[in-house]
């Protein structure tokens, strides 16, 4: 084989060494807002998970935008996206360099907070989440105000399992937006379909 075809094959397999380290690493993050994705999050709280739960809880907050279909439905869609894109900036100025912040989809997110010691500190940072959030966005000149509700499931207290985790705090999640906007509400550790109905039935009754 001569030189030319041996570097020829050397810039080939590198090439494709790294197209596929790119696709993989593409896989593991939101395309819209560079956060997590579902796959990415699994993976970190696997890792917090066997690192964390010695001495400390994990705590899994569970976002959902209030107000966002207004915007889109207002605005557009490419309004709504720009609202998405600072909206997850501000949630990954707010969290510490060892939480993880995630997009689930749509206006909905997930904060994986490790090393919590007593739930308290869940719901300190879930406030700030809230305050930092329901600050006015700027899109194209346009001030467009949005809030955001939050459940929180512990772990292990709800749970080891990460599906698990998030039904709980997704129920969680219906308890707070049936009590209004800007809310956070902790798992109650009850069956996570039972928790939505009885938030769906509270809100029906408002």
């Amino acid at each position: 084989m001569s030189i030319q075809s041996v570097k020829h094959l050397y810039k080939s397999t590198v090439d494709h060494l790294t197209a596929k380290h790119d696709l993989a690493t593409l896989a593991r993050f939101d395309p819209l807002t560079g956060l997590a994705n579902r796959l990415l999050v699994r993976e970190e709280f696997q890792a917090r998970m066997a690192s964390c739960l010695i001495e400390n809880q994990v705590a899994v907050h569970y976002l959902d935008l209030d107000g966002f279909k207004t915007i889109n439905d207002q605005f557009g869609h490419p309004a709504g996206d720009r609202l998405l894109v600072q909206a997850a900036q501000r949630l990954t100025a707010t969290i510490r360099s060892d939480d993880v912040v995630a997009r689930l989809g749509g206006d909905e997110f997930l904060v994986i907070q490790p090393g919590v010691q007593h739930p308290d500190q869940a719901e300190l940072l879930a406030r700030r989440i809230i305050k930092q959030l329901s600050e006015p966005y700027s899109i194209e000149g346009t001030d467009m105000c949005i809030s955001v509700s939050i459940g929180i499931a512990l772990a292990p207290t709800n749970g080891l399992d990460l599906d698990r985790l998030m039904e709980c705090a997704d129920g969680a999640l219906y308890h707070s937006k049936a009590k209004g906007k800007a809310q956070v509400n902790f798992c109650d550790g009850s069956n996570p379909d039972a928790q939505k109905q009885a938030a769906v039935t509270k809100t029906s009754g408002r």
